[in-house]
């Protein structure tokens, strides 16, 4: 219901395909009642498969910074990405640096994917199937003490 529901929030140009099966859940590391699971999805911005590359990330000593990339954007210009993903370009996911244009994974968390989580979380909250869920959940998990 979660993928349908953010696949039809998503931006022009996004395209998600599914879950990543990962996670502290999954994975057995959840010590606590499990009322919350992460998501990871793969997704893929149209168009630019096999134009993305990455780019290693140097400390003052000229090392690789492990977990650090920049993702660059080759054979395309602003005025490319303008026109074919203007809403991206405006929100700012595509940046020139260093005469580069790079992917901004801040600007796609914060501008993209917070707002079509957003979109999906309401429009699944006021869902008919929300609602029997949470009331069925409800139902299931309480409970009357009687103290004598």
């Amino acid at each position: 219901m979660v993928l349908g529901v953010l696949r039809s929030e998503s931006f022009e140009g996004i395209r998600i395909d599914s879950y990543i099966r990962q996670g502290s859940s999954r994975e057995g590391l959840k010590v606590v009642e499990p009322n919350e699971f992460d998501a990871m999805l793969e997704f893929h911005i149209e168009g630019l498969e096999g134009k993305i590359s990455e780019e290693s990330i140097l400390d003052q000593y000229n090392r690789h910074v492990s977990g650090f990339c920049f993702m660059n954007i080759n054979g395309v210009d602003m005025a490319d990405l303008s026109s074919q993903y203007p809403r991206l370009v405006q929100r700012g996911v595509f940046k020139e640096q260093d005469g580069r244009i790079r992917l901004s994974s801040r600007s796609l968390y914060e501008s993209v994917f917070k707002s079509m989580v957003d979109k999906a979380t309401d429009k699944i909250r006021a869902s008919k199937d929300y609602l029997e869920i949470m009331l069925r959940q409800l139902l299931e998990s309480s409970k009357i003490e009687y103290i004598i």
